[in-house]
């Protein structure tokens, strides 16, 4: 075992965590939207950037797209990346 193979697993994680909790109630009771890590959106723009062609609105089609265009090994990371890209398709 690596000497520090506790603080990977500690990262991976706390990555893991960051993507999937939802940002809790405000003060007016209103809900804010989740927040994307760096790594989704960068992977999501150079996916987007390189091959806009290929994606669509819809979820379905763009897992499956990920899937074959990236190399992710999570299945929530890939699907947090199909769905940030389904939404930036929609928004134009």
């Amino acid at each position: 075992m690596l000497p520090n193979a506790t603080i990977y697993n500690d990262f991976f994680e706390t990555f893991i965590n960051k993507i999937s909790a939802p940002i809790h109630a405000t003060n007016n009771g209103d809900y804010m939207g989740r927040i994307k890590t760096k790594l989704v959106k960068r992977v999501t723009r150079d996916l987007i950037a390189e091959h806009r062609e290929k994606f669509s609105t819809d979820y379905e089609e763009n897992k499956k797209a990920v899937s074959g265009l990236a190399e992710i090994q999570s299945k929530k990371v890939r699907n947090t990346i199909a769905g940030y890209i389904t939404k930036s398709i929609k928004k134009g």
